[in-house]
């Protein structure tokens, strides 16, 4: 599984730039946590990672790991798929 969504993701990024990718994938963050009325801190809490280093993702300031990612959507209840979803 693991490596059919990074083939995923590889493809998905390959024509982005990295700050591009990592400031829309902090808003994808941001709109999947606001549709469920979280706090940066709660999902942060959720996904066993430090509050301000989520600050950070919705801003695009970090560059997020895949494993981060994974703890991001399971914490969100959502698929990692579905987060790069419109991500051209």
């Amino acid at each position: 599984m693991w490596t059919i969504v990074r083939c995923t993701i590889v493809y998905l990024l390959s024509n982005l730039p990295i700050m591009d990718v990592n400031i829309y994938f902090g808003n994808r963050i941001k709109e999947e946590r606001l549709k469920q009325n979280l706090s940066q801190e709660k999902l942060a809490l959720e996904a066993e990672i430090d509050r301000t280093y989520m600050n950070d993702i919705e801003k695009g300031t970090r560059n997020v790991s895949l494993n981060i990612a994974f703890k991001l959507s399971k914490a969100l209840n959502i698929s990692l798929s579905n987060l790069l979803t419109d991500l051209k």
